[in-house]
């Protein structure tokens, strides 16, 4: 089994800006977008006077050109650097499929993610989330087979967010001020960027089949030379 470690080519949030309820953040049309940037999730509540919501989900993706051909995935992690924890209320980090994101982040993106909701990978629990240290989230059945099938496009995204965004459960806790956001390095310069590895084995070595030929030599009771000649199936 062989492993294989992927830069991240592009990772950025977005944002859905100020002065917003949380309904109309939640989907906002014309978010702030930021690329080559953190991987930023979570939630913000402004209590009064100026109240305010914010709603903020990542995406990153890999390129897959450097995966040989002819191989099987058999597993995979993503590795991300934690630099910030700002959850009042904790949340689980939850990695959702980002087929649809665009390369370099678009506004239309915030709006998209909303409908990725299965988790592709291991979540982590905010409370869980280690600083300045890597984080790692084991892809799971779905997210390997993710990998798989988009091996021929060149390139895997992700999306990354909240449980408590996902479920659309309002950060407004007892009308007090309250953060649940998380933030790890993203790919700007100085990054530390987010890391795709993988394990594959050649595809021949699944469910092959070896024949072994062999010759089995020996004189039988009369004195003659014999042979025998076959094959071993493993």
């Amino acid at each position: 089994m062989t492993t294989l470690a992927i830069n991240a080519s592009h990772s950025g949030f977005l944002n859905n800006g100020n002065g917003m309820g949380y309904v109309a953040g939640y989907n906002a049309a014309a978010p702030e977008v930021y690329n080559d940037d953190y991987v930023w999730m979570g939630q913000i509540y402004h209590a009064p006077p100026a109240e305010d919501y914010h709603v903020y989900r990542a995406g990153m993706s890999f390129p897959l050109s450097t995966v040989p051909s002819g191989v099987v995935i058999t597993g995979a992690t993503i590795s991300l650097y934690g630099v910030s924890d700002h959850s009042d209320t904790n949340f689980d980090i939850t990695m959702v499929s980002g087929a649809d994101l665009a390369d370099v982040l678009v506004a239309a993106d915030f709006v998209e993610i909303i409908s990725r909701t299965t988790a592709l990978a291991t979540v982590i629990n905010s409370s869980a989330m280690v600083l300045n240290d890597w984080n790692v989230f084991t892809l799971n059945t779905v997210g390997v087979d993710a990998i798989r099938n988009a091996l021929s496009a060149g390139d895997i995204r992700f999306a990354i967010r909240s449980s408590r965004e996902i479920s659309a459960t309002t950060p407004k806790v007892n009308g007090a001020q309250n953060e649940e956001w998380v933030a790890f390095d993203g790919t700007y310069v100085g990054g530390n960027f987010p890391i795709l590895t993988l394990t594959y084995v050649a595809a021949e070595s699944i469910g092959a089949i070896k024949i072994i030929q062999t010759e089995f030599h020996y004189i039988d009771a009369y004195g003659v030379e014999r042979f025998i000649k076959g094959n071993v199936v493993s």
